[in-house]
């Protein structure tokens, strides 16, 4: 499949797990919540950073097969929590990943850099 048939079949897809147990910043995740595909995800790495349980996606515990079952039973039964998860998912993940955004933070970084070399940018 191209880029574009994922997306689409993407945008099929009623929930998405991800039962990570190292996982630095997922790729699989970010995508999903600009498609809006609604996801449970573990606790790991930095995953927690991408997402806000109960806000753009349901969280669990590493490992714990019963509350991953219940998140993924929530979004395959409550319609209003998948919508709403997955509307705000979109609009994270569009906010994170605006290509102007990221320029202008870009260059901020490169200006400091370059002219001021002083101070904390973070």
């Amino acid at each position: 499949l191209d880029a574009d048939q994922i997306i689409e079949e993407m945008q099929f897809a009623s929930a998405m797990v991800i039962p990570s147990f190292i996982e630095n910043c997922s790729t699989s995740m970010q995508e999903a919540m600009l498609i809006g595909v609604p996801l449970a995800v573990s606790y790991a790495g930095g995953m927690p950073s991408i997402a806000q349980d109960e806000e753009s996606a349901l969280f669990f515990p590493m490992g714990d097969d019963a509350v991953c079952a219940f998140q993924l039973e929530r979004l395959l039964t409550d319609k209003e929590l998948t919508c709403r998860l997955s509307r705000q998912a979109r609009q994270v993940a569009a906010h994170r990943n605006d290509p102007q955004r990221l320029i202008a933070r870009q260059l901020e970084i490169y200006r400091h850099v370059v002219l001021d070399g002083q101070g904390d940018l973070l």
